[in-house]
């Protein structure tokens, strides 16, 4: 995490994923964000608390391209070089 007034990184959340973390995805009006990485996981995180809330292990079985909120919601939906398109509620894990 980087903090622009201080113009430095404040945190590393390490090597979390298996593979390259290929898209992040903030959450507005939240304490969250969302990973996705070639390994076909998604993880939710807590930039506040700096945890992992949960990891989508198998989300997709291919690399995880994109991750878009949507807004208004709870959902947000993650596309994948295995062609599939899913819809996620992050308040039902």
């Amino acid at each position: 995490m980087w903090d622009f007034e201080l113009k430095k990184q404040v945190h590393d959340f390490g090597r979390v994923h298996t593979n390259f973390v290929r898209t992040l995805c903030v959450i507005p009006k939240t304490d969250y964000f969302i990973s996705g990485s070639n390994d076909g996981s998604i993880m939710i995180w807590n930039h506040k608390t700096l945890k992992q809330e949960f990891h989508f292990e198998k989300a997709h079985d291919d690399w995880v391209n994109t991750i878009v909120h949507v807004p208004e919601s709870s959902y947000f939906l993650s596309g994948s070089h295995d062609k599939s398109i899913k819809v996620w509620d992050y308040q039902l894990r």
